[in-house]
C-alpha cells in the first residue's frame, strides 16, 4: 500500500502521530530487520526482546515506528499498547476492504491449500494471500494492514493451538468464505480429544460473515452445526460429500467436475488439498477447469512438500516445517510411491500431550511396513517410542536414534546413497531444515 500516508495509518491504529501526516508509508512490519525506507515498524514487547530497543535504528534507516511511550523524535506513532493498536488497525482495515476474504484453517494442509487457491485464481482475479507463516495474532493483522486496496480476493491462513484463538483471529479477518481442511491430531497437548479440536475449528465458521460460504470435510457435525448457525452455503469434501476424489492409477479425478488432477506436488493428501482449493475457487465464482490448470504450476514450498533432487542423485521430500501424527502418516504413504531405496528422517512431533509417545509408536508401526532402507529418529519421544515398540520387525532397515538435528545431519550424510528417496519431516522446533540443507546443498 505505497499510496497511503502516515496520517492515515495513525488513524487506523488509533495513535498520536509525531511527524508529517502526509508522508507516504509503505509496509507494516514487526521485524526491524525487514524495515526499509518508509516502512512502519511495530515495536512489540516479547519475552526476550523489546522492539523499542530497535526504534532508533529504524528511524535512522528512514522508517517509522509504532511505540508505546513519548520521548522519540519525529517519525513515530504513540499508542498505549502497540499490540492492541495492531489489532485495532487490522479490524479497521478489514472494515474498509472491498476484497472477498477467504479464511482458511485446518490441522493439516492449510498452507498448501492456500497456495493452490492462489495458483488457481491468479491470472483470473487479483489475489493476495498470507505471507510465509503469518497466521497468528501478529502475522494475521500484518497481512490485513499490508493488503492493497485493489485485491479482489484475499486468502488468509489462520492457525491455532488453544481454544479461542480462531474466534479472536476470525474477529479480525471476518471471512466471507471459510475453509476447514481437516480435523486432525495436532496440538493434542491443549485439547482433551478430537471433538475439542473440532469445536475449536468451528470458531472460524462462527466468525464468518452471515450468509457467506464454507468448505468443510464431510462427516463433521460440529462444523456443519456452526455453518448452519451462520446460514452459510456449504460444500463438503470427501467420500459421500459434494466434492470427492475418484482415485485411479493416474492419480485421480476431481468430482463432480470430472477433471483429472495433475499436480507438481505428489501424494493423495495434496490431491485432497486441491479439492478444497477447487471448491473455494468455485465458491468465489471462478471457472474450476481453468483454476485446476493454474494449480498444476504449484511446486511446493520449502519445508512443506517440495520435492528436490539433491546431492549425489538423492531425491528429497522436504516436509521439515511441521509434523503431527496424521500428516506424518500421509507423508510416509507418499514416500512409499517414490523410486529407489527409501529412507526417512523423522523429528519428534511436539505439543501432543500425555499420548505423545503412543502417537509416535503409531507412526513407527506404519513406517515398519514400508520396507525402508534406513530410518533416523530425532528427539526423545521417538527414542522412547522405539524402545516401547521393540516387537516391530524392521527387516534390513538401518535405524538410528539421534538427540538433535546436528547428530541427524552426521548420520544421514554417512547413510544416504545415490538414487535414494528420503523424507524429512518433524516439528519446526526440531530444526530438520538443516538435514534438508545437508542433502540438497545450501546453508
Amino acid at each position: 500500500m505505497s499510496d497511503r500516508t502516515l496520517g492515515e495509518l495513525a488513524g487506523l491504529l488509533g495513535g498520536d502521530l509525531m511527524g508529517d501526516p502526509a508522508a507516504p508509508c509503505g509496509r507494516v512490519v514487526a521485524d526491524s530487520r525487514e524495515v526499509g525506507p518508509g516502512d512502519l515498524f511495530i515495536a512489540l514487547e516479547g519475552r526476550n526482546t523489546d522492539g523499542h530497543s530497535f526504534v532508533d535504528e529504524v528511524l535512522s534507516l528512514g522508517g517509522y515506528a509504532l511505540v508505546r511511550k513519548n520521548g522519540w523524535r519525529s517519525g513515530v506513532i504513540v499508542v498505549e499498547d502497540p499490540l492492541h493498536a495492531l489489532w485495532r488497525g487490522a479490524r479497521a482495515r478489514r472494515a474498509r476492504l472491498g476484497s472477498r476474504v477467504v479464511g482458511l484453517t485446518g490441522s493439516n494442509g492449510k498452507t498448501t491449500t492456500r497456495e493452490l487457491i492462489n495458483a488457481g485464481l491468479s491470472g483470473r482475479l487479483r489475489v493476495e494471500r498470507s505471507e510465509k507463516n503469518y497466521n497468528n495474532e501478529i502475522g494475521l493483522p500484518l497481512c490485513l494492514l499490508n493488503t492493497s486496496g485493489d485485491a479482489e480476493v484475499l486468502v488468509l491462513e489462520m492457525g491455532m493451538n488453544h481454544p479461542g484463538e480462531l474466534a479472536f483471529l476470525g474477529s479480525m479477518a471476518q471471512p466471507d468464505i471459510t475453509i476447514v481442511t481437516s480435523i486432525g491430531r495436532a496440538h493434542m497437548e491443549y485439547f482433551e480429544n478430537r471433538d475439542a479440536i473440532a469445536l475449536a475449528k468451528s470458531e472460524l465458521l462462527r466468525a464468518t460473515v452471515r450468509q457467506g460460504g464454507c468448505v468443510i470435510p464431510v462427516g463433521e457435525p460440529m462444523l456443519r452445526s456452526a455453518a448452519e448457525e451462520r446460514d452459510l452455503s456449504v460444500i463438503t469434501v470427501g467420500d459421500g460429500g459434494d466434492v470427492w476424489l475418484e482415485a485411479d492409477r493416474d492419480g485421480g479425478v476431481a468430482m463432480p467436475w470430472n477433471l483429472r488432477i495433475r499436480l507438481s506436488v505428489p501424494g493423495e493428501h495434496n490431491r485432497t488439498n486441491a479439492l478444497f482449493a477447487l471448491a473455494a475457487c468455485e465458491m468465489v465464482g471462478a471457472p474450476v477447469s481453468e483454476c485446476l490448470e493454474g494449480m498444476a504450476s504449484y511446486a511446493g514450498m520449502a519445508g512443506r512438500g517440495r520435492v528436490t533432487d539433491g546431492l549425489s542423485g538423492v531425491r528429497v521430500l522436504d516436509e521439515s516445517y511441521n509434523a503431527n501424527p496424521d500428516s506424518t502418516l500421509a507423508c510416509l504413504d507418499e514416500l512409499a510411491g517414490f523410486s529407489g531405496a527409501l529412507g526417512a528422517v523423522l523429528g519428534e512431533m511436539r505439543e501432543l500431550g500425555e499420548r505423545s509417545v503412543d502417537l509416535h509408536v503409531e507412526v513407527l508401526e506404519h513406517a515398519a511396513t514400508l520396507g525402508l532402507r534406513f530410518l533416523l529418529l530425532v528427539g526423545g519421544d521417538y527414542r522412547s517410542a522405539l524402545e516401547r515398540a521393540d516387537w516391530l520387525d524392521w527387516g534390513e532397515c538401518e535405524i538410528a536414534a539421534c538427540s538433535d538435528a546436528e547428530e541427524a545431519v552426521l548420520h544421514v550424510t554417512r547413510t544416504v546413497s545415490a538414487g535414494d528417496s528420503v523424507l524429512v519431516k518433524g516439528s519446526h522446533s526440531v530444526g530438520l531444515e538443516r538435514v534438508v540443507a545437508a542433502l540438497v546443498g545450501g546453508d
